[in-house]
């Protein structure tokens, strides 16, 4: 993670922001065109956690994880995305 930190400066000073996801930790952090979402999956379970991603301003598009390389879709101002139980995801948007 630590490595991480160092290749993305919005993890390091930019501008955070909580996003309502219902009973999960999730916030962006931005800094000039970088943005990224932290989510964290505070269940066992796992879950499908809707990221309300309109709230940075943004409605559609695709998104990537940093972790997995795995892609995600922006419809309608949301980013679904599934967690393992206790599980975690960063996603450079």
């Amino acid at each position: 993670m630590l490595e991480l930190r160092h290749q993305y400066k919005a993890l390091q000073s930019g501008d955070i922001l909580f996003l309502d996801a219902e009973e999960q930790l999730v916030f962006a952090r931005s800094l000039g065109d970088e943005k990224l979402i932290t989510v964290l999956n505070t269940k066992s379970d796992s879950a499908e956690i809707r990221i309300p991603v309109w709230q940075l301003g943004i409605e559609s598009g695709d998104a990537t994880s940093v972790l997995t390389n795995s892609s995600f879709k922006i419809e309608n101002g949301e980013l679904v995305a599934k967690l393992e139980g206790k599980g975690a995801e960063l996603i450079k948007l």
